[in-house]
């Protein structure tokens, strides 16, 4: 193991083990006396950005995948562009459906009645924006002669690949430890005045009919899937790397927090999720190398 692969593990427990534990200790306090629920624009407009997020990560692995396809059949650059808006249409017409048919009108209900308004302006504000920034993007993608190049696209894909593992074991994991732990949520518990003794700590696996799926927190691990854009990032351009990880680490820090101030998560809930994503964004290019073999 390299020196600075070391250096990135030992930094990583070094800060979550302790954090993690504080918070174990506190977690229904944090929940039950210290962050009253609370609705505004900022636990609305993060909870709706952690809802809706994971769509850019997998915009860029479709369009990757399917961009290299058209560069090795040599597709001219208008059938290119005319095949990557047909996907993205395509992508974005089942994004507009699960959102507005499902998600959206579960979640207006979570709100209160006068909040969900805003819950609904601010979902499909993020949604529109994200639209906004696909189209873009494949219009670059294609009709840049650099961006166009075999050699980009190959080197892309091998990226995509990346990407697809750290996506892949990061929605697999939450899903699996969702439904094993069963954890009831902040809201379960405190807001419908049950008894504390129907509180769980984070890893205390809960069988009873009042099991829920608070740990580890979805929404967080869906703004952690953005990480997933900085293994397209070129190793030299430094700036473009720490801009775009700045902006991830604030996001995923104000989805969890508000993910918890609207007794959405426990504190453990989101912070568990948060080490999950730095894990696997560690191992996921390790894992594709000892895959595919390349360097």
């Amino acid at each position: 193991m390299r020196k600075s692969d070391k250096i990135y593990l030992i930094t990583t427990f070094a800060i979550f083990i302790p954090i993690f534990i504080l918070l174990m200790i506190f977690d229904w306090q944090i929940s039950a006396e210290l962050i009253p629920k609370q609705v505004n624009w900022f636990t609305v407009g993060f909870d709706a950005y952690g809802q809706s997020i994971a769509v850019i990560p997998s915009f860029l692995i479709l369009i990757f995948s399917i961009n290299y396809f058209l560069i090795r059949t040599n597709n001219s650059r208008t059938n290119r562009l005319s095949w990557l808006v047909l996907w993205t249409i395509l992508m974005n017409g089942v994004v507009y459906y699960f959102l507005i048919k499902k998600t959206l009108s579960s979640n207006v209900a979570f709100f209160q009645a006068s909040q969900s308004g805003l819950y609904k302006s601010a979902a499909l504000v993020i949604n529109l924006v994200m639209t906004v920034i696909e189209f873009s993007f494949v219009c670059y993608l294609t009709l840049s002669p650099f961006m166009s190049s075999n050699e980009m696209g190959r080197l892309l894909f091998q990226r995509t690949w990346t990407a697809f593992v750290f996506v892949i074991l990061m929605l697999v994991t939450c899903e699996v430890l969702k439904n094993f732990f069963g954890r009831p949520r902040p809201r379960e518990i405190v807001d419908a005045f049950y008894q504390k003794n129907h509180f769980h700590y984070a890893f205390e696996p809960c069988f009873q009919d009042y099991r829920s799926k608070s740990f580890p927190s979805g929404h967080t691990v869906s703004s952690v899937l953005m990480l997933s854009t900085l293994f397209y990032v070129p190793k030299k351009s430094k700036g473009a790397f720490y801009t775009l990880l700045a902006f991830n680490v604030v996001t995923i820090g104000c989805t969890g927090l508000a993910r918890v101030m609207i007794h959405a998560h426990w504190s453990t809930d989101v912070t568990f999720s948060m080490f999950l994503g730095a894990m696997y964004y560690f191992a996921s290019p390790k894992i594709v190398k000892k895959m595919k073999g390349w360097k």
